[in-house]
């Protein structure tokens, strides 16, 4: 019936529901509504070899679907300001002579309709679309994911894990995630804007982000598997370990991260990472603490131990530099899937060694990935 055709009962002149301002590069696209919220991000492998207004269209439409949540419950005119006059005459005629353009338009137009608003075209010249043009060319240094094959193996040890909390469309591991910016299909802008609690989360963040990460994880009492790099001399890192539930050593592999626009495996990491494990905010302070005093006292032993068989030896006594261990010293490779163990049936301290060893006090003091520990002086 006509009562059921979309477009039918709006008004000839509909309210403007604000400025949408996009623009597209070769591999990427980006966009910013009412000069406030940003959008951008990438093209897969199969539009990169498109013409170039083909993409200024699918810009708009990438826009469109980031900015759902602003559009929902709203109908009107949507301005839109490209700096691609074929993008501008396409969308206000709805017509082209090019089949891709025009697959490229039909998938906009129903857009337009998911969100019930009428879209006008409008050209800006090149040197005026800064941000737009900005947001579109930028890289992005954290588009990495794990490799499907060792996140499969986390997900049998600890269960499905429901929100990626760093992550893009082209990297997301979980059907929810939360990214940076806004991204067609994100749960949330800003994953430190949300609570963390009620959910399995899957933390994956950018290096600088690792301390506000294990702040959050804390604060919120989050089940969390973090995926962190073994930097021993960063003041997160024995806090980290020390209030984790489980912490293992990820194998140092060339598949062991892949890129996220290209899903290419990654060269292997210069730095080892480990895979620590947060129930509900991790251990408590009370554990923690017994499991410190263990630490020392096992830690006074092994000294008087070691001076006892120098004594005995006659050998001389000699102070040297302390030595920042080898990260297995601390903690072990993760067993295989197959072993049958699961977060809630194994509740080693984390901190020590596989043989019980506690983790040593200088894991804490040391060099960062990027530059080894030096040897002691003779």
């Amino acid at each position: 019936m006509l009562e059921q055709e979309p477009g039918v009962g709006r008004a000839l002149w509909p309210s403007t529901l604000g400025t949408l301002t996009t623009d597209a590069s070769p591999h990427g696209w980006g966009g910013h509504w009412q000069h406030l919220l940003p959008a951008a991000g990438f093209f897969t492998a199969a539009p990169r070899d498109l013409h170039i207004n083909v993409k200024e269209v699918a810009a708009v439409r990438f826009c469109l679907l980031a900015f759902g949540s602003q559009l929902l419950g709203e109908e009107g005119l949507l301005q839109l300001r490209v700096d691609s006059r074929v993008a501008m005459h396409v969308i206000n005629g709805f017509s082209s002579r090019s089949p891709v353009l025009m697959a490229e338009l039909r998938k906009l137009h129903e857009v337009a309709l998911l969100y019930r608003v009428a879209l006008r075209a409008s050209w800006l010249p090149s040197v005026a679309n800064v941000w737009a043009d900005t947001l579109s060319r930028q890289g992005d240094r954290d588009d990495w994911r794990l490799s499907d094959a060792m996140f499969a193996q986390l997900q049998l040890r600890y269960g499905c894990h429901t929100v990626d909390r760093f992550a893009t469309p082209l990297n997301a591991l979980c059907p929810r995630f939360n990214t940076k910016m806004h991204a067609p299909g994100t749960e949330a802008v800003d994953a430190f804007s949300v609570s963390w609690g009620g959910e399995n989360n899957w933390v994956n963040p950018p290096f600088s982000q690792a301390a506000r990460v294990l702040d959050k994880v804390s604060a919120d009492k989050a089940t969390a598997t973090v995926v962190l790099p073994v930097w021993v001399a960063q003041a997160w890192w024995a806090p980290a370990v020390a209030s984790a539930n489980e912490a293992y050593l990820l194998p140092r592999s060339s598949g062991l991260f892949t890129s996220g626009r290209s899903h290419r495996p990654a060269p292997p990491p210069r730095w080892r990472f480990a895979v620590l494990r947060f129930v509900h905010g991790g251990r408590s302070p009370s554990t923690r603490a017994k499991a410190a005093e263990a630490a020392r006292r096992a830690d006074y032993r092994r000294v008087r131990h070691g001076a006892r068989r120098r004594r005995q030896g006659g050998a001389a006594t000699k102070v040297g530099h302390w030595r920042v261990p080898a990260p297995s010293a601390a903690l072990t490779l993760l067993p295989p899937a197959s072993s049958g163990t699961t977060a809630s049936t194994t509740r080693r301290p984390t901190g020590t060694t596989a043989s019980g060893g506690a983790l040593p006090p200088t894991a804490a003091r040391g060099a960062s990935p990027r530059s080894p520990p030096r040897p002691p002086r003779s």
